[in-house]
């Protein structure tokens, strides 16, 4: 009888000793997954943490170009008018003459 105490006992023990090592092992399993994911976020913040500074300088950027662009727009209007009117000169010019 004691013999299948100490038998019990003894599966009993090994049984633990297996669920422990099997939780240690998953230990450190998850130990090694939450450093590699805190290296992970620690170099995305690194990489993305000056991003909203260089976004505003982009939008700044576009936003002088926008402007620039409107500018140069009129001034290519007015060369288009001048031009328009130098190419009539010539008919004109004709015109005249020929009344003349």
């Amino acid at each position: 009888m004691w013999i299948v105490i100490v038998a019990l006992n003894c599966l009993i023990a090994g049984l633990n000793f297996y669920a422990a090592w099997y939780v240690w092992s998953w230990r450190r399993g998850l130990a090694a997954a939450t450093r590699g994911l805190v290296i992970a976020e620690r170099s995305t913040h690194n990489v993305l943490a000056p991003a909203p500074r260089y976004i505003k300088l982009g939008q700044q950027g576009t936003r002088q170009l926008r402007d620039r662009y409107g500018q140069l727009e009129v001034r290519v209007a007015r060369l288009q008018q001048l031009l328009a009117i130098l190419l009539r000169l010539p008919g004109l010019w004709r015109r005249l003459q020929r009344r003349r």
